[in-house]
């Protein structure tokens, strides 16, 4: 089993970012003003798993064109857009032996897109994997070969390389070559993996975008058990979790945690009706008579948004990597302490990007996991907070939300 974390990004030229690196960690917390640029960092990750997934122009199609994507240069010459991510990927043996440690793998993909106004072409793209292979033998004894080098190349002529050899087809310059060409083998145990650098990239990328509205809407029956990004399928997912253990464990998770907001629900369970899955919320009556069941639109927007957000973190399988943006919408500030020990226990298996205004949740999490955005005069810049501010926050003179409220956050 194979686990990756994003330990870097770096963007340039993407949309309102200048040019940013951003080391990010289990959970990442972005703070800044309205206009800082915090959703279009979040959408940088969200381009790559696109144009990966379903193509480059349909990535850039769905932003509403190039002239979106690309940073605007003001009458100069157009920018070139770069995206690079670093991984990290712990793969755990197989099987037993006297290795108790799993082995750590560095990878990282990356892209130079051109542009004119209209569209799109890749004039560089890499990817490498420094990684180890561990064989058992028939008397099980190991054998541990560190450090060895994978490469991805592309030329400006669209030839890709793979370990020095050139790739059987071609790619043209408006198509990226990881998403069908680039498989790396990594050995764990005696199995030999050859999934695409991008299945272990950016598979398990999700993105939380929660609409009690849509959650309101009758949905048909659906076979995904990944929760959709508005949540529009979530009956299907609940009804999918209570088929596994795991998904009964994340389930009743979700539901004691909403418990301390709703103390009198009992449980969530799905009913068809005509052809549609509904979900049915059931409250036990403090009077003692029969318990009640509400449906979705008998509920409240920020009681829907708790609940999509909550299962979001606990559905089965668990995503690789969740982003959520402004988490306390629609959310009551003494509910606020709920959502953030459920971030911090889902980070152990969940890498998770968070962004937020809201003073009383910042003050719920370590001060290392923030990152300031702001902007200056040539876009959007990324850093950790002031070390000036730390120390104001060291000494008590105040508290790190009084600071954001009263003056604003400070990058170093």
């Amino acid at each position: 089993m194979s686990f990756a974390k994003i330990t870097r990004l770096h963007i340039k030229h993407f949309r309102s970012v200048a040019e940013a690196s951003i080391d990010l960690d289990d959970l990442t917390i972005l703070v800044g003003q309205n206009a800082a640029g915090k959703s279009n960092i979040i959408d940088a990750i969200r381009f790559v798993r696109d144009a990966l997934a379903d193509g480059l122009d349909q990535a850039v199609s769905v932003r509403n064109g190039v002239r979106v994507v690309r940073q605007a240069s003001y009458g100069s010459r157009p920018f070139n857009i770069e995206i690079a991510l670093d991984y990290e990927i712990e793969a755990r043996p197989g099987r037993q032996s006297l290795l108790v440690d799993p082995i750590k793998i560095e990878a990282s993909y990356g892209f130079k897109l051109g542009s004119n106004n209209y569209e799109l072409k890749v004039l560089e793209e890499f990817g490498h994997l420094i990684h180890s292979y561990i064989f058992w033998d028939n008397n099980d004894n190991t054998t541990f070969v560190p450090n060895e080098v994978t490469l991805l190349e592309r030329d400006k002529d669209g030839n890709v390389f793979f370990d020095g050899k050139k790739a059987t087809r071609q790619v043209s310059d408006d198509e990226l070559a990881m998403s069908r060409q680039a498989r790396f083998p990594m050995f764990v145990g005696n199995h030999l993996d050859t999934r695409t650098i991008s299945d272990f990239i950016l598979g398990g990328a999700h993105f939380a975008s929660v609409y009690p509205n849509v959650m309101r809407s009758p949905a048909p029956s659906q076979a995904a058990t990944a929760l959709a990004e508005d949540c529009r399928n979530w009956a299907s997912v609940i009804r999918a979790m209570r088929k596994t253990q795991d998904g009964r464990v994340g389930l009743d998770k979700v539901i004691s945690l909403m418990k301390y907001v709703l103390p009198q629900l009992e449980e969530v369970s799905i009913k068809s009706v005509g052809g549609f899955l509904v979900p049915h919320f059931r409250f036990e009556r403090s009077d003692g008579r029969r318990d009640m069941d509400l449906v979705p639109y008998q509920l409240s927007d920020g009681t829907l948004r708790l609940f999509g957000l909550l299962l979001s973190l606990y559905q089965s399988p668990p995503p690789a990597f969740l982003a959520i943006e402004e988490p306390e919408q629609m959310v009551h500030p003494g509910a606020l302490r709920v959502l953030a020990d459920a971030f911090n226990e889902a980070k152990e298996q969940t890498q998770l990007i968070i962004t937020t205004h809201s003073p009383y949740l910042l003050d719920m999490f370590d001060v290392k996991s923030i990152r300031v955005v702001s902007q200056d005069n040539n876009g959007t810049v990324v850093g950790r907070v002031s070390q000036k501010q730390l120390d104001i926050v060291r000494n008590r003179l105040m508290t790190l939300p009084e600071i954001m409220v009263m003056d604003g956050l400070e990058s170093e």
